[in-house]
């Protein structure tokens, strides 16, 4: 059978399962089972393959049937133009969370101290410094698999020896005024809303990674006094938030404590990034 054969009929068979993009993936499904390019793909699209190799997209193309995510299939996922390993111990990176890396670095001042808290496979912090080199950078997560995770990114983009990682619970390691910003998309999907998931987040990516207690802002209001705390006075805290929290959000923020308060939105024009500055 023809590359262009097999690409057909997985698409089918992927349509049929409910997959959202079946013949993107099918042919992504086929450049990570030959090693080649997309250019190579579309050069070879009627010929013949190895059986060795026919097998191992079938089995690829199963896994996908069953709605794995892509992303944790092929081992890797694109953000900020970087490709990042990816595994399904850790938080697949959306392209919505760039907007957190966006402004991040637009907004830290010279040589500031950064901090990235649940840092997952490491896309924001790994993101940041290979953009600012001037920046010092601290990632935490409570999971060691997550960090090594992290690690392995950070040293593939060559940013390793200028990220500190420590395995912690938010910001519990830290001493008052140590930052001039706080970054974190944590968990903050309610738990109540978990079977109107598509499968390959539900079924497939960390449950830890996704879910924070009925409302989803139970992990927020841990955080924001954190921050508070940790940060340095005019110093800065990013924060993604969920679809229709933003208002939520503004009730955990003690005037007191935080001005110039304003969310920023996504491609789907949905207030998605908290910005804040400590008093």
């Amino acid at each position: 059978m023809r590359v262009a054969e097999l690409i057909r009929k997985a698409a089918s068979r992927l349509l049929i399962a409910g997959c959202p993009n079946p013949e993107r993936d099918s042919e992504l499904l086929m450049m990570h089972a030959t090693g080649w390019s997309r250019e190579r793909l579309f050069c070879s699209l009627h010929d013949s393959l190895p059986e060795p190799v026919v097998d191992e997209f079938l089995e690829l193309m199963i896994r996908r049937e069953n709605r794995e995510p892509l992303s944790y299939i092929v081992g890797t996922k694109e953000f900020w133009g970087l490709d990042f390993h990816v595994m399904p111990d850790v938080l697949i990176p959306r392209p919505e969370t760039e907007i957190v890396v966006e402004r991040a670095i637009q907004l830290a001042p010279a040589g500031a101290r950064v901090v990235d808290v649940g840092t997952g496979c490491g896309n924001i912090v790994v993101a940041i410094g290979h953009a600012r080199p001037d920046l010092h950078l601290f990632a935490t997560d409570i999971s060691g698999t997550a960090l090594k995770v992290a690690r392995r990114n950070a040293g593939r983009h060559a940013v390793d020896r200028r990220i500190q990682f420590v395995r912690a619970s938010l910001l519990d390691p830290f001493a008052p005024s140590t930052f001039d910003m706080v970054l974190a998309n944590l968990p903050y999907v309610p738990e109540t809303e978990a079977q109107i998931l598509m499968p390959e987040v539900r079924d497939h990516e960390p449950y830890v990674a996704l879910f924070s207690g009925q409302d989803g802002l139970s992990l927020l209001r841990s955080i924001l006094p954190q921050a508070a705390s940790v940060l340095k006075p005019a110093g800065v805290i990013l924060l993604e938030v969920g679809l229709g929290q933003a208002a939520a959000v503004r009730t955990l923020l003690d005037p007191g404590l935080w001005d110039d308060i304003s969310f920023s939105l996504d491609m789907q024009r949905i207030e998605r990034t908290l910005c804040a500055r400590r008093r």
